[in-house]
């Protein structure tokens, strides 16, 4: 088992979200690092039942479907909206009171370097440079413990 070393915030009708999903590396959108993919509600009126739709299916398939199928030119993703209940809610909000407190933009990769340093990442690394931003992760600190 695999702590995440990565934190990706996103909205579901991003279009640069749904680049950096469609940006396969080795047929997963970064590799073998694992990553955590945190929905925040801003984009468009559909974002808060789509990001509900997300937390309620709690499928990297349904995710994948929704970068995958995306209409970008329209920032719309793929997912159907759905209307959120209380708790859905209050957990899109607290994750967007810190990717508010982060720098707001999405997609934003928050991890944790070799080096030790927590950065956030704004918009992604260009595509020249995914694999070089991909060496500099960390993995996790729970990874060793985990594994026994």
């Amino acid at each position: 088992m695999t702590t995440p070393s990565l934190y990706v915030f996103f909205d579901p009708n991003c279009p640069f979200s749904a680049k950096l999903w469609q940006r396969q590396v080795g047929g997963k959108p970064f590799a073998d690092v694992p990553a955590v993919w945190i929905p925040v509600t801003y984009l468009e009126q559909s974002s808060l039942g789509k990001g509900a739709a997300l937390l309620r299916a709690s499928s990297m398939e349904e995710l994948a479907h929704n970068f995958r199928d995306a209409n970008i030119e329209y920032r719309q993703g793929a997912v159907t909206a759905v209307a959120p209940t209380d708790a859905e809610r209050l957990a899109l909000g607290r994750s967007k009171a810190v990717w508010l407190k982060l720098g707001s933009a999405t997609p934003m990769l928050v991890y944790r370097s070799k080096s030790g340093g927590a950065h956030a990442y704004r918009r992604g690394p260009p595509v020249d440079k995914t694999a070089e931003f991909l060496s500099q992760i960390a993995p996790s600190r729970l990874d060793g413990y985990l594994q026994k």
